[in-house]
């Protein structure tokens, strides 16, 4: 299968600046939910654990390790004191 007209289709749609905004926000979405879900099975917690430690509902972590969900920063501050993590930011130019 030839990707280059998906590659282009993206491309094209790159230049569209709120297409752009939905894409990294999708995309930050995706990493922090990983991120978390790693740590969490790094240190060998399960969903219900954390939940019980950030004061929040099973199925809600459950959403935001699926990513279908866009975490708050008080949510992602209880989060990390549940897995006994610091939360840190960095800004990128690009």
């Amino acid at each position: 299968m030839d990707i280059t007209p998906i590659k282009l289709n993206v491309a094209r749609k790159m230049r569209n600046r709120a297409y752009r905004l939905r894409f990294t926000e999708a995309r930050l979405r995706d990493t922090i939910a990983a991120t978390l879900r790693a740590e969490r099975e790094r240190l060998g917690m399960t969903q219900a654990l954390v939940a019980q430690r950030a004061r929040m509902k099973p199925s809600a972590v459950a959403r935001l390790e699926a990513s279908n969900r866009s975490p708050t920063i008080p949510t992602l501050v209880r989060w990390c004191d549940a897995l006994g993590v610091r939360l840190e930011v960095t800004l990128k130019g690009s």
